[in-house]
């Protein structure tokens, strides 16, 4: 099996046999695991071809929440 650099994604699993599932969120409402707290994700700027994946957190605790496929740039905030 082929080596791969998983280093530039939180990765969520990894099987006995060595395949890895990465963690994906969309944009909009979510609630975070961690605190509880009530979380609007917008993405922006998604109009180019290329895509990659974002790691997404709570701003309030730091939680990974997941990676947003895009290829603009992710805005978390906490809705009041």
């Amino acid at each position: 099996m082929d080596k791969i650099n998983i280093d530039a994604y939180l990765v969520t699993a990894i099987t006995p046999t060595g395949n890895y599932q990465i963690l994906r969120i969309r944009a909009g409402e979510h609630k975070c695991q961690e605190c509880g707290a009530l979380i609007n994700i917008e993405n922006y700027d998604d109009n180019y071809p290329n895509h990659d994946d974002e790691p997404v957190s709570c701003p309030k605790c730091g939680a990974f929440l997941g990676n947003l496929r895009t290829s603009g740039y992710p805005h978390v905030e906490v809705i009041e």
